[in-house]
C-alpha cells in the first residue's frame, strides 16, 4: 500500500511543478508581449465568461470581443469535458445487498 502512496505522491509534486512551469511561462509571455507592443493607438478588446453554476454569463467588447467571447466559450467548455469525462470513466463497485434475516 505504501509504494501507491508513493506514486501518488510523486505525480502530485510533478503535477505541481507542471503547473507552476505553465504559470511562469504565461508570465513571461505576458511580459514579452507588454514589451513588444505596436506603437500607436492602443486598441483594447476583452472577453470574458462566467460561470454561476450551469449558467454562463458572456462579455466582450472592442475589436477582437466577439472572437475572444467565442475563445472563452471553447475553452470553458473544453474545461467541463475534461472534468466530467474521468468522472464518468471512473468504476464504481456495485453495492453489496444487504442480508435479509
Amino acid at each position: 500500500m505504501s509504494g501507491s502512496r508513493e506514486s501518488h505522491t510523486a505525480l502530485g509534486s510533478r503535477l505541481i511543478l507542471i503547473g507552476l512551469s505553465l504559470i511562469l511561462i504565461g508570465f513571461v509571455i505576458t511580459t514579452i508581449g507588454t514589451v513588444n507592443q505596436i506603437p500607436g493607438p492602443p486598441s483594447t478588446s476583452t472577453g470574458i465568461v462566467i460561470f454561476i453554476g450551469p449558467i454562463p454569463i458572456v462579455i466582450g467588447s472592442g475589436p477582437q470581443g466577439p472572437i475572444l467571447i467565442v475563445a472563452g466559450l471553447i475553452i470553458a467548455a473544453l474545461m467541463i469535458l475534461l472534468t466530467i469525462i474521468p468522472l464518468r470513466l471512473r468504476r464504481i463497485p456495485p453495492r453489496a445487498e444487504p442480508a435479509s434475516g
